[in-house]
């Protein structure tokens, strides 16, 4: 049985994107907001919770309720999914703060690894039509 994953592109305008920094034992990475699916939910339920416990607030809803882009790893089906310019706040109370987890706004270009990369072409192919 495999796990699923979904992660959130939430532009704030054209060259900058909503991430989360990770704690120190997962080297300070900067990511983006998201993570594993629960029993009972779907991509999007997921999609929002995760969010939420990374200390972002989505105020809108996808582009699109397919995913832009997905991948497997091993036994993980990851999906990103696109939202508009400025869809999301960044929360000051938030379940993971206390990991040391924080919502951050960074340059798209700087997501390396884990298949940021490739999800954040596959978002700006799809922007650009």
């Amino acid at each position: 049985m495999s796990v699923k994953a979904v992660f959130a592109i939430i532009p704030f305008g054209k060259d900058f994107v909503a991430a989360t920094t990770r704690p120190e034992d997962k080297n300070n990475k900067i990511g983006l907001p998201g993570g594993k699916v629960d029993k009972g939910e779907n991509l999007i339920e997921a999609l929002y919770r995760e969010c939420m416990e990374e200390g972002w607030k989505i105020t809108h809803m996808p582009i699109s309720f397919k995913p832009i882009y997905s991948a497997k790893k091993e036994k993980i089906e990851i999906y990103w999914f696109a939202f508009s310019d400025g869809a999301a706040k960044k929360l000051s109370s938030y379940k993971e703060k206390y990991r040391g987890i924080k919502p951050v706004v960074v340059k798209m270009d700087t997501l390396k690894g884990y298949y940021n990369d490739e999800a954040i072409k596959a978002y700006k192919d799809f922007i650009n039509g």
